[in-house]
């Protein structure tokens, strides 16, 4: 869902006037609230999140360990590491293909609907180009996003 969407559209009537009431989105409260269990401001601390506290003392037992052994048993991780992304993809890809109304998303998406003339504009490109290089910057959301406003 679309955060502005929600912000545009998200308005309370009290007493026939409208109000702005800004909004959450579910999976932010979720995250918030429940994954993090984050406190109400600095001043309170909170409690600990235990499975995420063991997540983070996995995560440096094995870069501890990865450091201990050495570089010879790096290599072996390197090919797990290059390799596993492109078996997720493969899976995702061929999970996505066989959906419900597969078949009507990639016609939309790639076929006689889909509008391939806007790709010669220079503002989309100059929207890719800005997706793919600012990242680095920080500031890649902030280009595309006054272009498009």
């Amino acid at each position: 869902m679309n955060k502005s969407w929600v912000d545009i559209n998200n308005f309370t009537c009290i007493n026939g006037s409208e109000i702005y009431q800004p909004g959450q989105l579910p999976s932010e409260q979720y995250w918030n609230k429940v994954a993090l269990q984050r406190s109400s401001g600095m001043n309170e601390t909170g409690v600990i999140v235990w499975y995420l506290a063991l997540c983070l003392l996995l995560a440096w037992l094995i870069v501890g360990a990865a450091l201990f052994k050495g570089i010879k048993s790096s290599g072996k991780v390197v090919y797990f590491t290059a390799l596993f992304p492109y078996v997720v993809l493969l899976i995702l890809l061929v999970r996505g293909a066989t959906l419900e109304g597969a078949s009507k998303g990639i016609s939309y998406y790639i076929g006689a609907q889909s509008n391939f003339t806007k790709l010669k504009e220079a503002e989309v490109e100059r929207c890719c180009h800005s997706d793919i290089l600012l990242p680095f910057s920080g500031l890649g959301w902030l280009s595309c996003s006054i272009i498009l406003q």
